[in-house]
């Protein structure tokens, strides 16, 4: 298997390409049975996301630390904004892992701008609709 990474492209994104031999199954193709493989080289291109395809962390019910390590994991492959999105109990969760991140580990990181509201979530036995509060949390460099 050969790992080649080139910058090839004029934005600056690196492109990694992986080449892989695979065995192929010879299956009769009809009339143009002569055109059976029994191996195919493979190129698999993998390109590294752009900065702010995927910056958005949602919080759950995980330890506050593992969504500041998804952030500093953002920030460290060069993600300028991140959003950290939260419902109901897990909003305070989020606020943790803001003010950890922005007091303690990255002082270079501000929060941007906070959107407060309300969500309708369905109950999947009875039916019913209930209010839920969500917080969205913008974080900068």
């Amino acid at each position: 298997m050969e790992l080649e990474q080139t910058h090839d492209r004029t934005d600056g994104v690196p492109t990694i390409k992986l080449a892989a031999s695979l065995k192929a199954p010879s299956l009769p193709l009809g009339d143009h049975s002569s055109i059976t493989h029994k191996w195919q080289r493979v190129i698999l291109v993998l390109e590294m996301s752009a900065p702010t395809a995927n910056s958005t962390i949602f919080v759950g019910k995980k330890p506050v630390m593992n969504y500041v390590v998804a952030c500093l994991t953002l920030l460290q492959n060069g993600t300028p904004e991140i959003t950290l999105k939260a419902r109901g109990k897990a909003i305070s969760t989020a606020v943790d892992a803001a003010q950890i991140l922005t007091k303690r580990f990255v002082p270079n990181v501000s929060v941007k701008s906070i959107g407060i509201s309300t969500e309708q979530v369905q109950n999947a036995e009875s039916g019913a609709t209930s209010d839920v509060s969500s917080m969205e949390i913008h974080l900068s460099k």
